[in-house]
């Protein structure tokens, strides 16, 4: 039973039934001409977001909090490289994902500037 959901999952075919946890594993065509789901963006105007030029920012926030078919809709519409170059830079993400995404996409942690830095500032004071 598992083998045959495992191959209709992989082979993106949705005439089968599924329980609800393979459900989150399914690719939802949800995200549609520069709509993006609000739970992620909620602090921004949707309307003057540009997903070529802001991409650094929608790659972090999605690599931060999205969904199973937020990280599938990433993978599909930025590259590779992109996504990597972004891991690399961001000073936003936590360490935890920073983590996950180096071990995913076999990063030197070295690489990794958020992992590099340390847990506690330097006070001004």
């Amino acid at each position: 039973m598992t083998i045959v959901l495992l191959r209709c999952i992989l082979n993106n075919k949705t005439d089968q039934k599924f329980p609800p946890f393979l459900a989150l594993f399914q690719k939802k065509p949800y995200i549609m001409q520069n709509v993006l789901p609000t739970y992620l963006f909620w602090d921004i105007d949707q309307d003057t977001l540009d997903l070529h030029r802001h991409k650094r920012f929608v790659i972090e926030r999605m690599l931060q909090y999205g969904r199973p078919e937020d990280i599938h809709w990433l993978l599909d519409h930025y590259s590779k490289d992109d996504i990597v170059d972004v891991i690399k830079r961001s000073k936003t993400i936590d360490r935890k994902t920073a983590s996950y995404w180096s071990i995913h996409y076999h990063i030197p942690e070295k690489e990794i500037l958020c992992l590099n830095r340390p847990l506690i500032q330097d006070c001004f004071y």
